[in-house]
């Protein structure tokens, strides 16, 4: 979301050449010389890339294919893949069939044109002349020239619909994503909407790039049986009908590969779940030493993703043992017809080979390829589908103001008239939302909402923005909505884009609604003003200053009603107070409006060696240890690459995981999760393949040239040219193919950052009524990177054109060789082997070099993996033996903490937050830590968790934690944080996922925090988190984590802010549990709301990183001048007002 509304494709250049381009041109890729150019010269940067290709754009795919999936919605049946065919199916088969009708002709005349050549250099009786041999020789060339002139623009075609396709889904898939609601949002649905985009739509390349062989294999196989026929006979038949009795088989392996996809893909959402969770929720698994726990959960998930890829890579391996079966075939069959009397030739037997050999490439590499890809791209298809036709609440009817009842009429507002609304969970009781509410909230009013834990209050708002849909009732909304939602929406960007989002600018309102939520202090704190780009979810900026910026979007756009959920409780009393009383609407909007808020917180030699008896014995151990090799072969090497992958993934989960948290402050949660995503999925599933199609390639190509080479020494020159024009376009495609794939993976990651922003914001989005807008980004991020990725299969396909290309004119060299510089004497079965080796370079080289380049590319994902293996990481979870045997069993069984010269900054880089603090926090003892937003208060609950740099010494019960493990004393301390974070799972592996307490413990504690009647309404203790435990309200959740800390039962406890978001009877609740359960602990209370900490035994003042005043809070209000007594008379505290005893006989 990090750029101007109407901004250009950033850098790109104004015109693609491939729209420009006449027809030869793109038939030979002669537009794409200028990108070479650049490679040739320095590396490709992102201002050398090409704006979209006009027709895979975005917004021009989506538009139609969106226009006839909701005609498809209107069947009962709805299928998606109707709506591929129709749009590209059609159009790719007849291409495809237009491509066959040219390639199978001839591929299947070129082994009969080769055997005539043979037989031209044989003692045959069918005597050609010269002439006739340099016509086959030239019909055999032109042959092969024609099969590349046709294949490489079927292809490109292909690919370029793959795009076409992928683009459409993506954006259909992110619109579905923006009808979306809590409402109807099941658990996981976040991280298997990033998995579709980033792993299941690639499936659609090939899918369509394999689909023709389909058709091609068999009816290819059909012909070239029947040929095969006519050289040796019904012994041909031998080989043919192993070959069929082979394909059932391999339709069977590639039916039970779609089905494995899918349970993978099932598996891989799961476990793309929990990483979305873990790394969301990091700071939360850090404080309570949970890494090791979470990692064992993450540990049991791979195991079954694992189960499920090594099934996947079993089948792969089967397939790939069955390249043996054509060799079998061929052996079968030459000894049948040797063993029943007839004599072979050099003519037939090559002819046979050649044919065997396109049956081979057919069935065997083509037809599993296609069976495996059209199976895995229809699975993909369906999981597509079931996404967009994930149930979407029905919106609440919103009636015409017009029509209304004039008891009803209000001028701008909401009217709610008997409304009933019902929150619903699978398996799970119907939970009552609101009900029976009859409400005018309108004519230029300020109305607060107020009521407990879990009374509506939410809720209200989500019927009023129809996230929820009423079942009974009425609404009558007359005017537009803005909308500051309760958990703070900031994504990565400046703060200005954040405050002015989808609205256009306009200097008077900016600076006026700036002033009006206290942000002008802050903004020149931050390094670069309102142009300071926050990171993802705005972790880099304080809790209040969260709030105020997310307050200040919803002031600044221009609507009638405002709804504010909750909007001051994170900021400090005062503050809350000065912006309230600053919020001027008719200064700011120029007219009065009305704002609802809730306010609650080998070469042949002898000819006749052939028919020798010594011959078949020979051929037949071959095949046999061929066989066995083969089969050990392609198993062994598909269980190394999943023990590589496991090692990897654990690797990969330790480095992130163990990393320090600025790390986490700098990179979105989008970003991050895409190591975990798409680069693993490449590692799991596509490099295996292309590591095994590289070794085979390397070996073919050896083995081809040094027979060649045997057969004709002076081969050796044009095959030395060969080898230099791959070097040479190896180079040139490999240096700049490598600069655009890294330049299509980094622009990848904004669609996923994108997509994981609006997940975290759609209530706040659909109250702005921004969805366009979001959809205009996602399509200008999905253009960008649809540019990069149709330049890198685009000049793939033009390196493999050329390859190609040079490859059939090196076997036209070998053919006329043998008529220029051959004699009669010239063995025919020379020639026979030199062609039907060389043949094999065509597509092979092509395949096996852009493998090799592929290869490289995939290797960016180890790479970017291993990268996140050697993150800068915290120090040591376990303490040194020799410290932990002078440490005491019961440490530390006192509380006492001690600070002595500490200061704090988040990096190497950053600056200091906290500077030389020094104090002492007694035993037992209950302190404040008060002060003004961004004063540092809750940097010292990061300091004393080590979460950041800490210069100095913290002492607990006179132990320096420095020199602990951060597990050690990590576990030690108990922490409510700002943020109530859950984890998906269970409630009980929210509250106790180390397996420490029992049941009937934890349901006591549930007791004590008032949530054991509201546990057992759902599930239990088996109750599933969804999502960020968003089937839980703030409140809820906040004493979820309260039950969480009085389970860990440590003499140390840590409130960071933590009833900032909760309202005042969920608070008191929170305080009268903490002074019985923690009565004998220290507590360190970070508040916004004074009268939290006014019971406290001392209170710190802290301002700007520096404790200010640090005493009782008697002696603290004594001091008139003093910044404490300030905050309490502008938090309109007085003794009156503090109902709690304690608190007054505190301050008397």
């Amino acid at each position: 979301m990090n750029r101007d509304k109407n901004d250009e494709v950033s850098g790109f250049k104004s015109i693609n050449p491939f729209d420009k381009a006449n027809w030869l041109s793109k038939f030979c890729y002669w537009w794409l010389r200028d990108l070479f150019k650049i490679g040739l010269s320095r590396q490709v940067i992102e201002d050398d890339m090409y704006p979209c290709v006009n027709n895979q754009k975005s917004e021009y795919v989506s538009k139609r294919f969106e226009l006839l999936w909701n005609e498809e919605l209107n069947k009962a049946k709805p299928s998606l893949f109707n709506i591929i065919m129709k749009m590209y199916g059609y159009k790719t088969i007849i291409v495809g069939f237009l491509f066959s009708a040219v390639e199978l002709p001839c591929s299947l005349i070129s082994p009969l044109l080769m055997g005539y050549l043979i037989a031209y250099f044989t003692n045959n009786p069918y005597e050609h002349t010269e002439q006739q041999a340099y016509f086959f020789a030239t019909a055999l060339a032109v042959s092969l020239i024609l099969i590349v002139l046709v294949f490489h623009p079927a292809q490109l075609f292909y690919l370029e619909t793959g795009v076409k396709l992928r683009v459409a889904c993506c954006s259909l898939i992110y619109k579905k994503i923006l009808s979306l609601t809590k409402y109807t949002m099941t658990d996981g649905l976040a991280g298997q909407a990033i998995n579709l985009m980033s792993n299941d739509v690639s499936r659609f390349d090939w899918m369509i790039c394999f689909a023709c062989n389909l058709w091609n294999a068999p009816v290819g196989t059909g012909v070239a049986g029947y040929l095969i026929y006519t050289q040796i006979g019904y012994a041909g038949l031998v080989g043919i009908a192993v070959l069929i009795m082979s394909m059932p088989v391999q339709a069977w392996l590639g039916k039970k590969s779609a089905q494995v996809r899918l349970q993978t893909a099932l598996r891989t959402d799961k476990r793309v779940k929990f990483m979305f969770s873990i790394i969301n929720g990091i700071q939360v698994i850090k404080m309570y030493a949970w890494e090791i726990s979470f990692g064992r959960i993450i540990k049991a998930v791979r195991k079954h993703e694992i189960n499920a890829i090594g099934k996947s890579f079993n089948i792969k391996a089967a397939l790939l043992s069955f390249q043996v079966a054509t060799d079998i075939a061929l052996f079968l069959s030459l000894v049948t017809y040797v063993y029943t009397g007839n004599s072979i030739t050099a003519q037939k037997t090559f002819v046979t080979i050649a044919y065997f050999n396109y049956i081979n490439h057919a069935l065997v590499d083509y037809w599993p390829l296609a069976l495996t890809s059209v199976a895995e791209g229809f699975i993909s298809v369906k999981r597509v589908e079931k996404f967009l036709l994930h149930k979407v609440a029905e919106k609440t009817k919103v009636s015409d103001i017009s029509q209304a009842d004039e008891s009803l009429k209000v001028k701008k507002g909401v009217t709610l008239k008997n409304a009933t609304a019902y929150w619903k969970q699978e398996s799970e009781t119907s939970s009552v939302g609101i009900q029976s509410v009859d409400a005018v909230l309108g004519d230029h009013n300020l109305i607060a909402i107020c009521g407990q834990v879990g009374s509506g209050k939410s809720t209200l708002l989500e019927v009023i923005l129809k996230e929820l849909p009423l079942t009974n009732g009425e609404l009558i909304i007359n005017g537009t909505i803005s909308y500051a939602a309760q958990q703070n929406w900031i994504f990565e960007g400046s703060v200005k884009r954040n405050i002015t989002f989808t609205s256009d600018f306009d200097s008077k309102r900016y600076k006026a609604v700036i002033h009006a939520c206290e942000l002008e202090r802050d903004l020149e704190l931050l390094p670069h003003g309102d142009e300071t780009i926050v990171g993802d979810r705005g972790i880099s900026l304080s809790g209040g200053q969260k709030a105020r910026i997310n307050l200040a979007r919803a002031i600044y756009k221009k609507a009638d009603i405002y709804l504010l959920d909750d909007p001051l409780s994170a900021v400090d009393v005062q503050v809350g107070h000065h912006i309230f009383e600053r919020v001027n609407w008719e200064e700011i909007h120029g007219e009065s409006i009305n704002s609802i808020s809730i306010e609650e917180n080998s070469g042949i030699i002898d000819p006749n060696w052939w028919t020798t008896e010594r011959f078949v014995y020979f051929y037949t151990g071959g095949i046999v240890a061929l066989t066995i090799f083969m089969t050990c072969r392609s198993f062994a090497f598909y269980h190394m690459s999943l023990r590589i992958s496991m090692n990897l993934h654990d690797q990969l989960f330790k480095g992130v995981t163990r990393a320090i948290m600025f790390f986490f402050h700098s990179n979105s949660t989008g970003r991050i999760l895409n190591r975990f995503s798409k680069d693993m999925g490449t590692i799991d599933s596509l490099l295996p393949t292309v590591v095994i199609d590289c070794i085979i390639f390397f070996l073919q190509l050896f083995g081809i040239v040094i027979i060649v080479s045997i057969v004709n020494y002076w081969l050796m020159i044009p095959t030395l040219v060969m080898f230099v024009l791959f070097i040479v376009l190896r180079y040139l495609f490999l240096k700049t193919a490598r600069d655009v794939k890294r330049i299509e993976a980094i622009t990848r990651s904004p669609m996923f950052t994108h997509t994981t922003a609006t997940l975290e914001g759609l209530s706040t989005i659909r109250a702005f009524n921004s969805q366009s807008d979001m959809i205009n980004e996602y399509d200008h991020h999905q253009n960008v990177n649809s540019s990069s990725w149709f330049l890198f299969v685009a000049t793939a396909r033009g390196f493999a054109f050329y390859v190609d290309f040079i490859s059939s004119l090196y076997i036209t060299s070998i053919i006329y060789s043998f008529l220029v510089l051959g004699t009669k004497n010239t063995i025919g079965s020379n020639v026979g082997l030199a062609i039907t080796q060389a043949i094999n370079l065509i597509g092979m080289c092509n395949w096996g070099l852009r493998q090799t380049a592929e290869l490289e590319n995939q290797m960016t994902s180890v790479e970017r993996v291993v990268e996140y293996t050697k993150l800068q990481s915290e120090r040591s979870l376990e303490t040194d033996p020799r410290i932990l045997k002078t440490l005491p069993k019961s440490w530390p069984n006192q509380g006492v903490i001690q600070f002595n010269e500490v200061s704090f900054k988040y990096s190497d880089d950053a600056d200091y937050v906290l500077r030389n603090l020094n104090f002492i926090i007694n035993e037992k003892e209950k302190v404040g830590i008060v002060g003004r937003t961004g004063a540092g208060k809750s940097s010292i609950t990061q300091a004393i968790f080590q979460l950041g740099i800490v210069d100095g010494v913290i002492a607990i019960d006179g132990v320096d934690i420095n020199n602990l493990g951060l597990h050690t004393f990590r576990e030690k301390l108990s922490i409510i944080p700002q943020d109530p974070i859950l984890f998906v799972g269970s409630l009980r592996d929210n509250l106790d996922p180390l397996n420490t307490r029992n049941d009937d413990e934890i349901w006591q504690v549930l007791e004590q925090v008032e949530l054991k009647e509201v546990v057992k309404s759902l599930s239990g203790l088996d109750t599933k988190v969804v999502d960020g435990g968003s089937n839980f309200s703030t409140g809820q959740k906040q004493l979820i984590c309260l039950a969480r800390a009085i389970l860990k039962k440590n003499k140390i406890l840590i409130m960071d802010e933590a009833t900032a978001n909760i309202d005042s009877e969920t608070d008191n609740l929170i305080q009268t549990t903490i002074r019985s359960q923690f009565n004998n602990c220290t507590v360190i209370t970070v508040a916004h709301r004074l009268h939290t900490v006014l019971d406290s035994d001392r209170i710190m003042v802290l301002d700007a990183g520096k404790i200010m005043e640090f005493d009782t809070p008697r002696k603290l209000l004594d001091n008139k001048q003093g910044i404490f007594f300030k905050l309490f008379n502008e938090a309109g505290l007085d003794f009156d007002s503090l109902k709690q005893k304690n608190v007054r006989d505190k301050l008397e």
